[in-house]
């Protein structure tokens, strides 16, 4: 099973950017739609730190968040199966988090990659050199470890969650 799940998640990485994020969607499973939309999530907010403008390159990032936002909303109104509702509705979780802390980044002044704002963050990415999905928090990396999750509901999170986090990690 962890092999499956890592297989497509490696190819979820390489269609990101060629589909449309809502065709993207609907061709994964839950897990992998959740995990590669951090990866890209978390790509996309470093690309912002290393910008010339940070706090611009973020705020134009934020409304890229609610837009993304506008458009599962107005697909999880549409007929689906039960199981595709099932990762929408986890992944409108995962964005409206993501969302937040865009905004808490611009609102706390987070402007480069080693700021604590940032560092703090649960954060997944692709790393080309093992092929493989790393989650970081702080200054520890781990593996991702592909264990199966299902489609199940996704808890809400809140600060208190992100806390819980860092003190496990």
């Amino acid at each position: 099973m962890t092999s499956s799940l890592r297989k497509l998640t490696k190819q979820a990485v390489k269609d990101y950017g060629i589909k449309s994020r809502v065709e993207w969607i609907m061709n994964f499973p839950s897990q992998v739609v959740l995990t590669v939309a951090q990866i890209y999530w978390c790509l996309a907010v470093t690309k912002c730190l290393q910008s010339e403008d940070p706090r611009a390159a973020l705020l134009e990032l934020h409304q890229i968040c609610i837009q993304q936002l506008s458009d599962l909303a107005e697909l999880v109104r549409g007929d689906l199966s039960p199981l595709k509702r099932g990762v929408l509705t986890a992944l409108i979780t995962l964005d409206v988090h993501s969302r937040d802390i865009v905004h808490y980044l611009v609102t706390n002044n987070v402007v480069n990659e080693s700021d604590f704002g940032w560092t703090q963050q649960l954060r997944y990415y692709w790393k080309v050199d093992i092929d493989d999905c790393v989650v970081t928090q702080n200054n520890f990396n781990f593996v991702y470890g592909y264990e199966y999750l299902g489609c199940t509901p996704r808890l809400v999170l809140t600060p208190l969650t992100d806390r819980c986090y860092t003190t496990l990690t």
